[in-house]
């Protein structure tokens, strides 16, 4: 009886542990304050190598507004902000996280919603299929497309973005996270920091920008939530953000470009 009462007190303190380790965001110094009114993030362009199943999910399952087939891609919109594929380069297949607002008072609409579309992926960790960041004071739910990108509908509770609308494809609010992973996460977030005077929180996986639009910085090889099924990868990326740049920011040997609007 002794044996197994240690055994018992092992394995809770182990689990602990691992849920400690792999807890969601990592770090308490994700930032709670939200300080943009408008969404930062309106254009990304994104590569992928089976662009007709990708349009067909966006189009028919999700219901988005979505452009025409064509030989160099197709976009979708929600609200301001566009998600623009196009073809990935030949044997690669590139894959992304990227998340929407949702009005916060409607997450249990949006996961009744989105799961009658696709199935909902479970955090690995709780066999839950949502998740609670109490530091953000938010609830997501998420989804893996056909190609493997790894969506996710957002309730941002900070946010004054509540709906009495029922809960439909247009109340994906706009595109608030996106994705970057590369080697550099110091340098790279730190210059994101400095030269779009974002706010940054994290250290070895770091968030710039605020609940209005994240760009999540991310090392490569680490698992994405819920699941952890797959490890992060470095992808091209696109960015336009809604503010005026003197010159897009780029990086050597770093598949990223973050622009500036035009108007």
């Amino acid at each position: 009886m002794q044996l197994n009462s240690h055994r018992r007190q092992f394995l809770a303190a182990t689990s602990s542990w691992l849920a400690a380790i792999h807890a969601p965001l990592l770090h308490a110094s994700v930032l709670t304050n939200d300080t943009a009114t408008e969404p930062r993030l309106l254009h990304m362009t994104l590569q992928s190598h089976r662009l007709e199943e990708l349009q067909q999910f966006y189009q028919k399952k999700l219901e988005l507004p979505s452009s025409a087939a064509a030989t160099d891609g197709f976009s979708v919109r929600t609200g301001p902000s566009t998600i623009q594929w196009k073809p990935a380069d030949a044997q690669t297949t590139p894959f992304y996280h990227f998340a929407w607002n949702i009005p916060e008072n409607q997450f249990a609409e949006a996961k009744a919603w989105l799961s009658k579309r696709t199935p909902l992926l479970r955090d690995n960790l709780t066999g839950k299929d949502e998740v609670h960041f109490a530091a953000w004071n938010a609830h997501a739910v998420y989804f893996r497309d056909p190609a493997g990108n790894i969506g996710e509908l957002i309730a941002r509770h900070t946010l004054k973005n509540s709906s009495t609308k029922p809960f439909s494809v247009e109340s994906l609010q706009c595109v608030s996270e996106i994705g970057l992973v590369t080697d550099q996460v110091t340098p790279i977030s730190s210059d994101l920091q400095k030269k779009l005077n974002w706010s940054k929180s994290g250290t070895e996986l770091s968030f710039v920008g605020d609940a209005m639009g994240y760009l999540i910085v991310a090392p490569i090889g680490r698992p994405w939530l819920p699941d952890r099924q797959q490890k992060a990868a470095v992808a091209p990326v696109t960015v336009q953000v809604n503010q005026k740049l003197a010159e897009p920011i780029t990086w050597a040997k770093q598949p990223f470009t973050i622009k500036g609007k035009t108007a």
